[in-house]
């Protein structure tokens, strides 16, 4: 092998792990993130008497179980490289060996990422689905078939890089179309009970499509951008750009949209349970509530205010539901 050959090589395996550590720190501060949103809600909902957790606890399960899976992820990805990085001398030796590498560890870093995906957009699916039960069933359908498509796609290993994109893309359709179809059965419950309901106690309604949109937006664009970087060095192969910069961009896109792969569920999760300030008290169910998007319903239902939730809008009773 020629001298700038070997230099070429070692350069774009330098760039290479930089991508990676990136990468991981990155992960380690979602993970950081989750764990206090985690933490936070549940103590919020130990907190709250047991007549106002209705329809909460599958909700805070499934936030448990979301943090657990993403952080067994980011340990096991964390621990590949690091062995890997003991072993090599140079750039060169760090690509081979990462290319070549593959054991117990990947196997159960891509299982867990499986299940985080499972449970997120499950959750979306779940709430979709109650409020479409019906007549409505049928739209469902769509969102569903790429749901379960892209767990699929997470069970291929190894992914090549045209799997990868169609991951990212099938996500975000199903994302986008489980998001629109919530939205608009939400704004339609909203404008016919508007024609009969004071304006103040119809808050909830575009609260919660806010609350949706906000969650799934930035994981969308996030994917859509991930799966065009994929698309344009592919095929790997027959890539005549600067590789170098094609590995960064993708390290960029890839910490960016597997990071809020774990986060945007669990924010929903997260403002459904809390959605509020607190002042004067540390106690949250004897709180002063100066500001909430979403909070719980403490007081009897003639005293509910306009930015509370009431229990069956959780429940998906009146054909409406709060994902």
């Amino acid at each position: 092998m020629s001298p700038a050959v070997t230099n070429d090589s070692h350069e774009y395996g330098l760039v290479l792990a930089k991508s990676i550590f990136a990468n991981y720190i990155v992960t380690i501060f979602s993970v950081g993130i989750l764990f206090f949103m985690t933490l936070h809600s549940l103590v919020v909902f130990l907190e709250t008497p047991l007549h106002a957790r209705e329809g909460r606890a599958r909700y805070m399960v499934t936030g448990c179980l979301i943090f657990i899976f993403y952080a067994l992820m980011a340990s096991l990805d964390m621990s590949i490289p690091f062995d890997i990085l003991l072993e090599t001398s140079n750039g060169a030796e760090y690509t081979s060996r990462m290319t070549a590498h593959t054991d117990w560890r990947e196997i159960l870093s891509t299982a867990a990422l499986s299940v985080v995906f499972t449970l997120g957009d499950g959750l979306l699916v779940y709430r979709c689905i109650l409020m479409l039960y019906g007549r409505w069933i049928w739209l469902a359908l769509l969102p569903v078939l790429t749901y379960f498509a892209t767990i699929g796609e997470f069970e291929r290993e190894p992914v090549p890089n045209s799997v990868e994109s169609a991951r990212c893309f099938l996500n975000v359709a199903t994302n986008v179309l489980l998001t629109s179809i919530i939205a608009s059965r939400i704004m339609a419950t909203h404008r016919q009970l508007a024609k009969s309901l004071p304006a103040k106690h119809l808050a909830i309604y575009p609260t919660a499509v806010r609350i949706l949109i906000e969650s799934a937006l930035p994981l969308s664009v996030a994917g859509v951008v991930q799966g065009a970087v994929i698309l344009a060095s592919t095929p790997w192969a027959e890539y005549k750009g600067d590789r170098n910069a094609a590995v960064a961009a993708l390290g960029a896109t890839s910490l960016v949209y597997y990071a809020l792969l774990a986060i945007s569920p669990q924010i929903i999760i997260f403002r459904v349970t809390i959605g509020r300030s607190w002042t004067r008290t540390l106690n949250s169910t004897d709180a002063v509530v100066i500001s909430r998007p979403l909070a719980f319903n403490h007081e009897s239902e003639s005293e509910l205010e306009e930015s509370h939730v009431p229990g069956s809008f959780l429940n998906g009773h009146e054909g409406t539901a709060i994902p």
